[in-house]
């Protein structure tokens, strides 16, 4: 029995809409794996912005100490113009 025309169509309609599925599906995988990069990606900057963070901190700290360490030197007799000990003048 031969194929009339209608049942080609909708052999050549049915294979058109299976290739239209597997593309999208296709689409999405490749758009959900761009996806957990991004995630991936954006987390290792959100750690990397945190440990700067951490870093900026931690010189702010040092810096503040260092202050209160020359304001001390200053309140001592001679304040902090006197020779400090092992350097030449």
């Amino acid at each position: 029995m031969p194929i009339t025309a209608p049942r080609l169509w909708a052999a050549r309609r049915a294979n058109t809409w299976r290739h239209r599925c597997l593309a999208l599906e296709q689409t999405l995988e490749q758009l959900s794996e761009r996806l957990a990069r991004t995630e991936v990606a954006l987390l290792r900057e959100e750690q990397a912005s945190l440990k700067a963070k951490l870093r900026l901190a931690e010189a702010e700290d040092a810096l503040i100490r260092m202050q209160s360490a020359l304001d001390a030197l200053r309140q001592l007799p001679g304040g902090a113009s006197r020779p400090i000990p092992g350097r030449a003048a």
